[in-house]
């Protein structure tokens, strides 16, 4: 994740964000939150995050800038950061430790303690479990979101057995929570939320929205390299605050309202490629069933070609799979809209990503072998996926007139090679829904990645 900077009028909308060496926001005097109704719906916004290095100042920035706001009682602010090694704020002691903090309606600012030192390790799902129980004990609420802050990388198989990467990466341990610490945290703790945000890049993946769809009712996400407004819990508190009543849709209210203004106010002028895309999860099966169909009849292409002797001979509709590796190698690559081969050569220990549009994965294969039964597919998989995606913004884009969701698409050496197996991506819900592994075990592209 990039970090930009802004600073906007009070008249318009948020304070001010904090770039290196300005003045921190200038806090109003604490005055009382207004009466709340009793009938009002309650809700709790956790943070659980990581500095990675590099992202502590602008994290601490979108927790701090909500001080602008009369925050109403009703909703509250909890969380928990692993900051850097080095970073020394109101709420670091410079040691790399962890604090777990807690809105102060009263003072406006956060009360804040150290629960852990450098050692916490953020790929631990009990480590997870735990924050989650402690946050709902702190901050009952009838509604919850999780928003986690800190370096993202979709769905990517990393290091040894099921501790994939992917989000909160932790230079200094060089870890990730991977999506089956999730998962098993989430499990632990009984957990259920409102929403999930992810203010990381590249996390608009379907493999995580469909494994987390049993504990969220709707998951936000950018398929892109993203970056931080500043505005993020701001303009999301801001909007549930001024509600006029509630109801099972004013949480989704708020977040387009908070898409909207931080597109409206920065976005939509800042030249990059990106998006923020809000799905109701509970109908990601739609999607994944369409996925399947497709999924059923490419990896049936790929079987005939081993059957009649690789790609010594066509196929009875008159081509080779090679066809089906050069329309893959086509697709969509998200992250190459912000980094160039080389910068992801450069960044390659970390930023490596596998995550192309799955709708445009599909397209490429339509278009490329020109069958009905393929082009069909491509139709069932945009419809549920519009279906799916309640609101989205993007700016910017390359070469494509809207995003979808990415998946992992690597071919069979990279499968071997990168452990896909013992990453345990075969038990994710989505390849159990999709079957998607066998097109990964079966393709010879050559993509951006591994050029």
């Amino acid at each position: 994740m990039r970090s930009l900077f802004r600073l906007l009028s009070m008249a318009t909308m948020i304070a001010v964000i904090v770039a290196c060496g300005q003045d921190e926001p200038q806090k109003t005097n604490p005055t009382p939150p207004p009466p709340v109704p009793e009938s009002i719906n309650s809700y709790t916004i956790m943070t659980y995050g990581c500095g990675g290095a590099n992202l502590d100042e602008y994290y601490e920035n979108v927790l701090e800038v909500v001080s602008q706001l009369d925050v109403p009682s009703h909703i509250n602010i909890v969380g928990q950061m692993k900051w850097s090694n080095g970073y020394n704020s109101d709420m670091s002691d410079g040691r790399g430790s962890v604090s777990r903090f807690k809105y102060n309606h009263a003072t406006r600012s956060y009360d804040n303690e150290v629960v852990s030192d450098n050692s916490f390790m953020v790929d631990d799902s009990n480590n997870l479990a735990e924050f989650v129980e402690w946050a709902r004990l702190e901050a009952p609420a009838d509604e919850y979101v999780i928003i986690f802050m800190g370096h993202g990388n979709a769905y990517h198989p990393g290091f040894e057995g099921d501790n994939t990467r992917g989000i909160m990466r932790d230079d200094e341990e060089i870890a990730y929570l991977g999506l089956s610490a999730i998962t098993a945290a989430f499990e632990t703790a009984d957990a259920h939320f409102g929403m999930v945000f992810m203010m990381c890049c590249l996390m608009n993946s379907i493999e995580y929205v469909t494994d987390l769809e049993p504990y969220a009712d709707y998951y936000l996400a950018s398929s892109h390299v993203t970056s931080i407004s500043g505005g993020e819990i701001y303009m999301l508190v801001d909007a549930l605050a001024k509600m006029e009543q509630y109801d099972s849709m004013s949480l989704v209210e708020a977040a387009k309202s908070y898409i909207d203004q931080d597109y409206d106010l920065w976005w939509d002028q800042s030249y990059l490629t990106i998006d923020h895309t809000l799905t109701e999860c509970s109908k990601i099966v739609q999607v994944n069933s369409a996925i399947r169909e497709f999924t059923d009849i490419v990896a049936a292409l790929y079987e005939e070609q081993a059957e009649i002797g690789g790609e010594r001979m066509n196929n009875k509709y008159g081509f080779t799979t090679s066809v089906i590796d050069d329309a893959l190698s086509r697709a969509y690559y998200p992250v190459n809209a912000e980094f160039s081969k080389e910068d992801i050569e450069a960044l390659q220990w970390y930023r490596l990503d596998y995550a192309f549009d799955v709708v445009d994965v599909a397209t490429q294969v339509a278009e490329a072998t020109n069958l009905s039964e393929i082009a069909e597919t491509v139709e069932k998989i945009k419809a549920a996926a519009a279906e799916a995606i309640t609101y989205q913004r993007h700016a910017y884009l390359n070469n494509v007139s809207r995003v979808y969701y990415t998946v992992a698409l690597v071919n069979k050496e990279q499968w071997a090679s990168l452990d896909f197996e013992n990453a345990g991506y075969e038990h994710t819900a989505f390849d159990e829904a999709t079957g998607w592994s066998r097109l990964l075990k079966a393709n010879d592209a050559t993509y951006i990645h591994s050029r």
